[in-house]
């Protein structure tokens, strides 16, 4: 069995000998060090909630989910922590939590380890509270007998939202009536959080989009970056960005000072020829 997470049961068990008060219960020990992350609405309408990291004196962390929303009473939900952040949201699972009770709508659990890459509890890896914090994942919550489907998501960790973005317009271009926004939101390890939202999309299309080197007036530069194409029946992309096609790093704050502009193709697939929304970012900003 996996080490790593301990249910509060056998916590109290680890505990005691190690304070009990006057009535016998055992006191558990934490530093008062604590961090809350929130877990944003995915695939159930109305569910959200917060994941909350109070560390222990001996440098673990319980995490205790906490959602609202219509889930299912007496239904239990999955709850991981995956490497990675959550767009594209493709990392392998690195910690089990106890189950999201579905009355409740809680989970209460111990962290002490990471899964290794395989099977052998001897390769998992230990790490602390400040390391958690600092660790470049996500939650996802979902529903037990059908992981495809999310109840709930958030990064953690370097991949935090610290509240500072910029917004830039992407105006119409080949075809009337498309238009939108990128908006660049800064994670706490200094990379970025990149949404396209495009309004009059093509329902069922998907629409590619790039960071060209230079200016968009005359545009035709080298394509630097590549998005995640954009979603026509919703118009949305999310992409993590912290390096160019090429790995040159490339923060937040690198951002402002690119000579740059993004492109929103029509497409499908590698046809770019008709550009539908456009638009200078960094220093070419208009």
């Amino acid at each position: 069995m996996k080490k790593l997470v301990m249910s509060m049961m056998a916590l109290s068990l680890v505990f005691t000998g190690c304070g009990d008060d006057d009535d016998g219960d055992v006191n558990v020990d934490f530093t008062g060090e604590s961090k809350v992350y929130q877990l944003g609405e995915r695939d159930i309408d109305g569910v959200s909630g917060t994941a909350t990291f109070r560390e222990l004196e001996d440098g673990t962390t319980e995490v205790t989910l906490d959602l609202d929303g219509d889930l299912e009473d007496g239904e239990d939900y999955a709850a991981h922590i995956h490497a990675g952040s959550a767009f594209p949201g493709m990392g392998a699972i690195v910690v089990t939590f106890t189950p999201v009770d579905g009355t409740t709508g809680e989970s209460v659990t111990i962290v002490s380890e990471l899964f290794g890459d395989d099977d052998d509890d001897d390769n998992d890896e230990t790490i602390t509270y400040d390391q958690l914090l600092n660790y470049n994942g996500y939650i996802n919550v979902h529903k037990f007998d059908d992981l495809s489907v999310l109840a709930a998501q958030g990064d953690i960790g370097s991949n935090e939202l610290t509240g500072n973005f910029k917004v830039y317009e992407l105006d119409e271009k080949d075809e009337p009536g498309i238009s939108g926004t990128a908006t660049f939101e800064e994670r706490a390890g200094g990379s970025s959080l990149v949404t396209l939202n495009i309004q009059n999309t093509i329902d069922g299309a998907t629409h590619p989009a790039h960071i060209h080197a230079g200016n968009a007036n005359p545009g035709g530069g080298a394509i630097i970056f590549s998005f995640e194409p954009v979603d026509g029946t919703t118009g949305i992309s999310r992409t993590n960005l912290s390096a160019l096609n090429d790995d040159t790093d490339l923060s937040y704050s690198d951002v402002f000072d690119l000579d740059a502009y993004i492109n929103v193709h029509l497409g499908p697939g590698d046809d770019l020829s008709t550009i539908v929304a456009q638009g200078n970012i960094g220093s070419n900003e208009d």
